[in-house]
């Protein structure tokens, strides 16, 4: 059990990115609505731009000056509205962020504290690794036949890392 809960504490050390970007949509509802604000005004800016490029500026340029002073407030408008989105996105971002980690350093501080001479993996009793390597892996633990649970853990997120590192396709 001890195992599975290191393992488990270095998967989500390795994938707090997922980890965050999934709390800041539940946590961020407001970017919602902005973003779809942002999206009817592209919407609109689209459908003036058309209206634009099909009205004759010689003909009708009463009509095209009023599509082509709202064609521009409907552009101002949607680059105000971006850069709020990107604003708030960022400050919710870094604040997620930050609150995420502290939770997870703060987890996995704990259980390594807490579980710190716990006895991960028990080794053979003959001599299998140089008295100084077994005194190494087995540090905090009273017994030198075993595996501690900070070696465990630290080869656990190496592994982690690794794996993730090689099934990552960009």
């Amino acid at each position: 059990m001890l195992l599975v809960a290191i393992l488990f504490l270095a998967l989500l050390k390795e994938f707090k990115s997922t980890l965050v970007s999934f709390v800041l949509r539940l946590w961020d509802r407001n970017s919602a609505e902005l973003t779809q604000k942002l999206r009817e005004c592209r919407e609109k800016e689209r459908d003036l731009r058309k209206l634009s490029e099909s009205i004759s500026a010689q003909q009708e340029f009463a009509r095209w000056a009023r599509n082509d002073r709202a064609l521009q407030k409907t552009t101002d408008q949607r680059q105000q509205l971006e850069s709020t989105l990107n604003q708030k996105q960022t400050k919710n971002g870094i604040g997620v962020k930050l609150t995420i980690n502290a939770l997870l350093y703060v987890v996995t501080g704990i259980f390594l504290i807490t579980f710190k001479s716990a006895e991960v993996i028990h080794l053979p009793s003959e001599d299998t690794f140089w008295t100084p390597v077994q005194r190494m892996v087995s540090y905090p633990c009273e017994s030198n036949l075993a595996v501690s649970t900070w070696i465990v853990y630290a080869s656990s997120c190496c592994g982690v890392a690794t794996l993730r590192n090689t099934l990552t396709i960009y």
